[in-house]
Order: C-alpha cells, then sequence, then structure tokens
C-alpha cells in the first residue's frame, strides 16, 4: 500500500469519526475585545470592551445615547448540533442611535467562547468574528441601501450596515480526536446577505435592532496519523496484499 493510499484511508476514517460525533453545544459566552474607530481621535470614545455591550460616538442630541452592539447568548439550554446545519448562537442587537459625524466605528470583534461536549468529552474554546460597520449619511436622498430616504428601513434616515464576516486569522480551528472543527456565522436571521454572500443587516436609524446571530460547524481535513498508525494501517495493507497472492497462487 502505497503512503499516499494510507493517507488516503486515515482521512476517510477520521472523515467518518467526526460524521458520526454526537457534538452538543452547552454554553456561549461573548465580549466585544476589541474597536477600529472611524476617526482615531474618538478611540477614547469606544466603551464596554471586555464586556457584551459595545458603545461608541458622540450622541448627536443633547441628552442622546451612543450608538453600539450587544451580544446575548443563547445556550444554555444544551443543543445537540448537526454539521452543516444551522444553529442559534444569541441575539445580536444595534442600537442605532444619531452620534455626530466622524464618531463611529469602522469594525469591531466578538470573541466567543463555546463550551462543547464531543461524544460526552467536553472542550472549551474561542473563536472570533469581525464586524464591519458602516455609518451612512441620515440625510442622503437616495440612501447607501439603494432605497429613497424616508421609506422602509430608511423611514427614520438612512439604515446603517453591519457585516459579520469569518476572519481565520482571528479564528483557529479546534482540533478534538484527530477531527478539525470550525464554526462560522451563516446569517442575521431574516435579513439577508451581500452579492458575496457575507450575513448583512440594514438597521434602522433611533431604534435597537435585532436579530438572531446563527452559525454552522463543519470538519475539515483529519490531522495525519503519528507513525504507530500509519505503521497500523500499512501492516493491514501488507495483509491484504498477502491474502490476494495467495488466492492468485
Amino acid at each position: 500500500m502505497k503512503k499516499s493510499q494510507i493517507l488516503a484511508a486515515a482521512a476517510v476514517f477520521a472523515a467518518s469519526s467526526a460524521s458520526a460525533a454526537t457534538v452538543t453545544i452547552e454554553s456561549v459566552e461573548g465580549a466585544w475585545t476589541s474597536a477600529t474607530a472611524v476617526n482615531g481621535a474618538y478611540s477614547s470614545k469606544i466603551t464596554g470592551l471586555g464586556t457584551s455591550e459595545l458603545g461608541w460616538g458622540i450622541p448627536f442630541y443633547k441628552g442622546g445615547a451612543q450608538s453600539g452592539y450587544d451580544f446575548v447568548a443563547t445556550t444554555p439550554p444544551a443543543a445537540t448540533l448537526s454539521e452543516g446545519t444551522s444553529f442559534v448562537l444569541g441575539t445580536f442587537t444595534h442600537n442605532n442611535f444619531v452620534i455626530q459625524g466622524g464618531t463611529s466605528i469602522a469594525s469591531a470583534v466578538l470573541e466567543l467562547t463555546f463550551n462543547l461536549s464531543i461524544d460526552g468529552v467536553m472542550h472549551s474554546f474561542a473563536q472570533a468574528y469581525d464586524f464591519l460597520h458602516w455609518e451612512t449619511p441620515n440625510l442622503d436622498k437616495v440612501c447607501a441601501n439603494g432605497a429613497a430616504n424616508g421609506s422602509g428601513v430608511n423611514s427614520k434616515g438612512c439604515a446603517d450596515r453591519v457585516q459579520a464576516v469569518n476572519n481565520p486569522a482571528l479564528s483557529p480551528s479546534f482540533i478534538a480526536d484527530g477531527i478539525e472543527y470550525i464554526i462560522e456565522i451563516s446569517s442575521f436571521v431574516g435579513f439577508g446577505t451581500d452579492n458575496s454572500g457575507i450575513p448583512t443587516f440594514w438597521t434602522r436609524e433611533t431604534y435597537a435592532n435585532s436579530a438572531q446571530l446563527t452559525a454552522t460547524y463543519h470538519t475539515v481535513a483529519a490531522v495525519p496519523l503519528p507513525p504507530a498508525g500509519l505503521a497500523l494501517l500499512a501492516g493491514l495493507g501488507g495483509l491484504a496484499l498477502l491474502r490476494r497472492r495467495r488466492k492468485i497462487a
């Protein structure tokens, strides 16, 4: 049996093990770990880092509030997952309040800590996700989403855009029993995607805009077996070859 065949057999074995694994999400915890101000001079106006409630900007009206993001996890209770099938992480809210121009953010990072049970064995790991923010001009006649100001989601001024981006650089994969797991954000439920398939949420001015944030998990290429495992597969391959030769004889 060639080495390439051995590795292929190992990958098939690992993949079948992944599909047979029972994955249960026990809990999720979220915190906003960083944010980038559009104008660096207003970085000091970013509040709530390290918590589930992020705020930014200088309120436009006296006595007004900052804009911000909130994340409230859904689990517990525990839920059993299926590979490739969406599940709810929690509720995402954009508090889209009117702030002074140039005091917004361009992006923020949400770090989620997952506590998972895989075939009854507990694992804990963290993955982080980029949230790209576009604070649009409120008074444009035709808004950034292509619709007219004063109607629909633009009824109180032009809607802002939030996009959730899976960033491999922020989300190292998690390995359990030789299988690599990745959890990716799949949607803001009911609010669509852009042309590249990125989850996109247009949010109405002066409102707390909420949506369920969903994700999927998938497994990727298995970790190569250690030398002992390769030797075992090679031995099995040798036995098969010996039996074949005996049949021919």
